[in-house]
């Protein structure tokens, strides 16, 4: 046991060193540590939480932003095959618009010559009627030419069916074309639409993450 004198002697070692003074300090500045030492804990639980959350988040989020990458380029893709069958249909088109031209040429032409042969049958049955004495003769002219005459109809009728196939043809190849194009611009407004949702999905999957980070 410690004597009167001991005991004094402790309070005055006491009030020169102050541990008095500082003991009511240091165990508030104790309780507050382990104040702060609790709040950390309980926000690293909340953080543990919502890393959690945000990991099962993840999944599905990069699925969707694929999904909707993929489907960009799915549309892309089929915008440029789409582009592409446009201009071979106008490159056929613009084929076949030459061929019909060479043909109206020909048919043209083939007409003239169809007026002169008719002129010239014409003119031998003149002939034929003026001149009996040579009519062997002219006759034998006169067959030659209808055969010629023949060969020029059979040809004048094979022009018109080509020209008519050429035109429907034409015509199908127009509405193709019409069709193709219109397909293109849907594809590429549909690629665009998806690149405009891109970012409002990617901001709803964000909000739905704070607000599983805050529950």
């Amino acid at each position: 046991a410690q004597s009167p004198h001991e005991d004094g002697l402790l309070e005055y070692l006491e009030d020169i060193i102050g541990s008095n003074r500082l003991l009511e300090p240091i165990e508030e500045a104790e309780g507050s540590v382990e104040k702060l030492t609790e709040q950390r804990q309980e926000k690293l639980n909340r953080l543990r939480v919502a890393e959690r959350e945000k990991e099962a988040l993840d999944g599905p989020r990069q699925e969707a932003e694929a999904w909707v990458t993929g489907e960009a380029e799915r549309l892309e893709m089929q915008c440029v095959l789409a582009q592409s069958q446009v201009r071979d249909s106008q490159t056929k088109l613009g084929s076949l618009e030459e061929e019909h031209k060479v043909l109206q040429g020909q048919m043209k032409e083939h007409k003239k010559r169809m007026e002169g042969f008719e002129k010239e049958v014409k003119t031998i049955e003149d002939e034929h009627n003026s001149h009996l004495k040579e009519y062997n003769k002219i006759k034998e002219k006169m067959e030659k030419k209808a055969e010629e005459f023949k060969e020029f109809e059979r040809q004048d009728v094979k022009y018109t069916e080509d020209i008519a196939f050429q035109e429907q043809k034409l015509q199908k190849l127009s509405q193709v074309r019409e069709q193709e194009e219109e397909r293109a611009k849907q594809l590429v407004k549909d690629a665009e639409k998806l690149r405009e949702e891109a970012p409002t999905r990617e901001q709803e999957l964000q909000g739905q993450e704070r607000f599983r980070a805050t529950q």
